[in-house]
Order: structure tokens, then C-alpha cells, then sequence
């Protein structure tokens, strides 16, 4: 358990392979390995871009362990497929799982499709995620951007219009931040169909800037600025945070929906893996 637990942990906060080292550890000083374990392990190949070191140890499983593959043990493989530009490769192993999909499965998928923009295994992706979950409003959303990407407006529009008919919509970024015992939160809805000078306002608005500009004029200087966040960290939020962690030498910590961020330098401890 508390092997299993330091892997765990530093998987979350972005140290993959110091945590595959504690995995490595346990199998020489013989300790078996658990399904939790395993998980803790594949979420580390993730987190450092591992592929094929996941790959391996997913095998190691069943073939050593004697541990049958679970949903989230499948859901870890076909994140890390996907997030390598195996979308493919993704698609034939959900294809093939020998249980019922999910919707963490498939939104793994469906998110490195974001990554990737590909199209078409998008819409395959979300068309069953919205069978199994359909008021799941991220899904008409990131399936809408990637429409608006490729200039497919009627396709935009069809998706506006189901959202509307089925009154679905997507959760607001959240953010909290807490400065002199004090916690603040940033609340901001940007709706989906903005033209591009809109998109560019909205993105200069996120709440993980709004709340890291606060922390930054706080009067605790060079304190360690601490946010969560109920959203997966956007991209441009990151980059900018990589930045201003440097230009103004601040530490910044960003826990979100998935996993810690510890900005330093102008660098995450994510490798801009996540």
C-alpha cells in the first residue's frame, strides 16, 4: 500500500518516471503489484509520455501478474495511444475491449482527437459518448470546435441547435485561489460559437489567468501561488503560465480535473504532457 501509493501520487503530480522507479523497486524486493498499482503505474507512462513502457507494463498484468485488465486499466492505454497520435491504434483497442465502453474511455479519446485535429475519429468518438452520456455538454463542444476548425458551419450550427433543443450546456471554468487565508473564485462562461475577436477576448479572460494575475499582486510576494481548477488546464492558459512563472519568478501550482502542475522556471512539471 505504500509503494502503491508513492507511485500513485508522484504520477499525479507529474514525476512518471521517479514513480516507475518505486515500481521497479517493488518487483525486486518481490511485493506484488495490485490492480491500483498498476493503474498508478499506466497513469505515470501517461504523464511522461511513455508509450511503449506502457504498452509493456499493461502486458506485464496479466502475463505475470495474473491481474485482468480493468475499464480504467484500458482507459489509461487508449489516453496515452491517443495523446501519441495513435488514434488508430486508440480506436482498434477500444474495438476490442472485452467490457462495455465508458465514458472515461472515450473521452480520452475524444480529447486527443482535440489534440491531434482529427476530424473524423472525433465524430466517431463523440457519437458514442453521446449515446452513452447525452447530457454530457463537453462533448458538443469540443465535437463543435473541432466543426468550426475545419469550417464545417453547418455542422456547427446542428450542434448549437441539439444543445439548444435538449438544454444542454457546458459547465463554467471555476477557479480558486487562496491569498492571506482568503479563498477568491473565478467564475467565467464563454459560449462556444464566438467569432475570432470574441475567441481572442475570451482567451485573455480565462479564469486561471484572472486568478493568477490576483495572486500575483497580492501583498505576499514571492509566496508559492496555489490554484485549482474543475477544467482540464487549456493550453494557452499553460503556456502563459509557463511564462510568467519565469518573467516574474514565481512558483505556481495548478491542480485540475486530472492532475497537480508545478510551474518553475518557465517550465511544468508536466513536460507540457497532460
Amino acid at each position: 500500500m505504500t509503494l502503491t501509493a508513492l507511485i500513485v501520487g508522484l504520477a499525479m503530480c507529474g514525476q512518471g518516471n521517479k514513480a516507475l522507479e518505486y515500481f521497479y523497486e517493488m518487483q525486486i524486493r518481490g511485493v506484488k503489484p495490485d490492480a491500483i498499482t498498476f493503474v498508478g503505474v499506466l497513469v505515470a507512462c501517461s504523464h511522461a509520455g511513455l508509450v511503449d513502457e506502457r504498452i509493456s507494463h499493461f502486458n506485464l498484468m496479466s502475463e505475470k501478474y495474473g491481474i485482468r485488465p480493468s475499464i480504467e486499466h484500458y482507459g489509461c492505454l487508449v489516453y496515452i495511444l491517443g495523446r501519441a497520435g495513435r488514434i488508430a491504434k486508440a480506436e482498434e483497442l477500444i474495438k476490442n475491449m472485452p467490457m462495455a465502453l465508458d465514458h472515461f474511455v472515450l473521452g480520452g479519446l475524444l480529447g486527443a482527437c482535440r489534440i491531434h485535429d482529427n476530424l473524423e475519429a472525433a465524430e466517431r468518438a463523440a457519437q458514442q459518448l453521446l449515446e452513452l452520456l447525452p447530457d454530457n455538454g463537453g462533448s458538443y463542444v469540443i465535437l463543435s470546435n473541432r466543426y468550426s476548425s475545419s469550417r464545417k458551419w453547418k455542422k456547427v450550427k446542428r450542434i448549437k441547435e441539439l444543445m439548444a433543443e435538449r438544454n444542454i450546456k457546458k459547465p463554467p471554468g471555476c477557479i480558486l485561489i487562496e491569498v492571506d487565508g482568503v479563498v477568491h473564485e473565478f467564475v467565467k462562461e464563454v459560449l462556444f460559437d464566438m467569432d475570432v475577436e470574441e475567441k481572442e477576448t475570451a482567451l485573455n479572460l480565462h479564469t486561471e489567468k484572472l486568478a493568477l494575475t490576483f495572486g500575483l499582486v497580492s501583498p505576499m510576494p514571492g509566496v508559492l501561488i496555489r490554484i485549482v481548477k474543475n477544467l482540464r488546464v487549456s493550453n494557452d492558459c499553460h503556456t502563459a503560465t509557463n511564462i510568467i512563472s519565469k518573467v516574474y519568478n514565481r512558483e505556481t501550482v495548478v491542480m485540475d480535473r486530472n492532475r497537480f502542475h508545478l510551474f518553475k522556471n518557465g517550465s511544468c512539471s508536466c513536460k507540457d504532457f497532460w
